[in-house]
């Protein structure tokens, strides 16, 4: 504002401008310089969380949320390559659905903040050098997505996406074919939330 002027004694149309110059300044301000990395998601762990019959038939059976304080007792002798790589806060989640002979597969996700985008790909690239990865999707680049195809009924994929490392463990499968396409649809479902 001017020294000396009253912002009440300005015209409607003076009240007009200066209220299109703040939107214009505060959206200026908001959007990304070109070139520049897109915005880090505002989504926390909890919205992350799949529900059931997001991903159908899957239902949710079982969700525990974990501070990184707590980490110790969530990973038995796990969490400190989590911490290290500076974990912020996690979850785990467990689904299930039937398969057509009536048997249960199950997926149990950890949907894990490591606070920038950085500290997740390299959570994501400490894990993917420790474990054999067999397998990538043709939808995802190895850079963002990789499956460990070496568990006897199932598969464990591995991915991240903006500050998010997220890891999908499948099980129970007699297929592999299925499972890895199970795994596939839950890291493109996974994608979709993080960029909503």
């Amino acid at each position: 504002m001017i020294p000396g002027t009253n912002l009440l004694s300005l015209s409607k149309t003076a009240h007009l401008r200066i209220l299109l110059a703040l939107v214009f300044a505060a959206t200026v301000a908001t959007c990304n310089a070109p070139g520049s990395p897109p915005k880090a998601s505002s989504h926390t762990v909890a919205d992350l969380e799949f529900t059931s019959n997001e991903v159908s038939p899957w239902k949710q059976y079982f969700v525990l949320f974990v501070p990184d304080s707590m980490m110790y007792d969530a990973i038995d002798g796990g969490a400190v390559q989590y911490i290290d790589n500076g974990l912020v806060e996690a979850a785990e989640q467990r689904l299930w659905k039937s398969d057509s002979a009536g048997d249960s597969l199950l997926c149990r996700v950890f949907i894990m903040d490591f606070g920038t985008p950085s500290k997740a790909a390299a959570m994501f690239g400490t894990m993917v050098a420790a474990i054999p990865v067999e397998k990538t999707f043709s939808s995802f680049p190895a850079s963002v997505a990789a499956v460990n195809d070496a568990p006897l009924v199932g598969n464990t994929t591995y991915a991240h996406f903006d500050r998010f490392y997220f890891q999908f463990d499948l099980v129970n499968y007699g297929d592999k074919t299925k499972a890895l396409s199970d795994a596939e649809v839950f890291v493109r479902t996974m994608q979709s939330k993080v960029s909503q």
